[in-house]
């Protein structure tokens, strides 16, 4: 019989490779083997897998007996004519005919089935090839939890990040982004990072809706969702009737609230208050100065014309006079070889 009735085995990963010291199995009454085949599979939770026990297989194995072992442990017995199901595990919903030839048969496979399989012929030891199972599985998403946005009432203009929802899953989940239902195109105004966060770089009108984070992987999918509204330029205007009211009762006008929003007006009324405080020291500094080291005068001045009048103490190198230096009159002393 040809092993391609094992088709609706768990999915093979890996093929045949060296034994590994760390595989949990006794071989006390196996025939001595340098290496063993080890094959890892992974199956969704919930699933059905057959695991064939090679020593018996086939006509030369009809009527021989083997145990089969999980990490270690004795878990079933079968023969060349007979299989076994694990922990007897109802077959409801199994609908696959399996013939009756020393297969293991794992039904509605849990997270606690993952670990090492094999099985030992009992007449002459041999140890057939070792299943190392990994269950794939997804934990769905509460419609209840939705996802995280900051800030969660954006300006227009604004840099929005939407953070995908976490759930437990293996393998780990792809992370796939929905906007109103639909895939989300490559954008320059969108970037998804290294963490799966969704950041819109400029929040506008076209951009409200409602974003899905899909997780998927081998297991499933699952998902988590937020609605954007329309940026707070565009809604945050009140019905005719309270804005009248406001207006009456001397509150300001939303369009005065949303302009003391903007941060690049509180940053140009920060230089130029920085700007007036800086010129208000050095103006402040001056009439000290003045002050307090006023130049005589033959008549009395008033205080601000005493404070106006040039002071060249205030620009060095200026209303300086310069006056030349005198020519030297003295005769330079005779050298011997000038006299007659």
């Amino acid at each position: 019989m040809e092993r391609i009735v094992l088709t609706f085995c768990l999915i093979s990963i890996s093929t045949a490779q060296q034994f590994h010291p760390e595989l949990k199995f006794d071989t006390s009454d196996a025939i001595p083997q340098e290496k063993a085949n080890v094959n890892e599979m992974m199956a969704r939770i919930g699933s059905a897998s057959v695991l064939a026990c090679d020593p018996i297989f086939g006509a030369a194995g009809a009527g021989q007996e083997a145990t089969w072992y999980k990490d270690g442990m004795k878990i079933a017995e079968v023969t060349g004519e007979r299989n076994a199901v694990y922990l007897n595990r109802s077959l409801e919903g199994f609908n696959r005919q399996v013939p009756e030839v020393g297969f293991l048969i794992l039904n509605s496979i849990e997270k606690a089935d993952e670990g090492d399989y094999w099985c030992i012929r009992k007449d002459n030891g041999q140890l057939g090839e070792i299943y190392r199972i990994k269950v794939a599985f997804m934990t769905p998403i509460g419609r209840d939890r939705k996802l995280i946005t900051t800030p969660d009432e954006p300006f227009a203009g604004d840099i929005v990040e939407i953070k995908c929802t976490k759930t437990e899953a293996f393998p780990s989940p792809a992370i796939n982004w929905l906007f109103n239902g639909k895939a989300l195109l490559p954008s320059s105004n969108f970037e998804v990072a290294s963490n799966g966060s969704l950041f819109i770089h400029r929040f506008s009108s076209e951009n409200a809706g409602t974003y899905d984070c899909v997780l998927q992987n081998f297991a499933g999918k699952t998902k988590a969702s937020v609605t954007l509204p329309l940026p707070q330029k565009l809604n945050s205007l009140p019905n005719p009737e309270s804005q009248t009211a406001e207006v009456e009762s001397g509150f300001l006008r939303p369009e005065c609230v949303t302009l003391l929003k903007n941060s690049t007006l509180w940053f140009l009324i920060g230089c130029l208050s920085t700007c007036c405080l800086v010129l208000i020291y050095l103006f402040t500094g001056m009439i000290c100065y003045r002050y307090h080291n006023r130049r005589p005068c033959a008549g009395r001045l008033p205080l601000w014309q005493s404070l106006l009048r040039a002071d060249p103490a205030l620009a060095p190198g200026f209303r300086k006079v310069i006056v030349p230096a005198p020519e030297s009159r003295t005769q330079p002393p005779l050298i011997s070889s000038d006299l007659p």
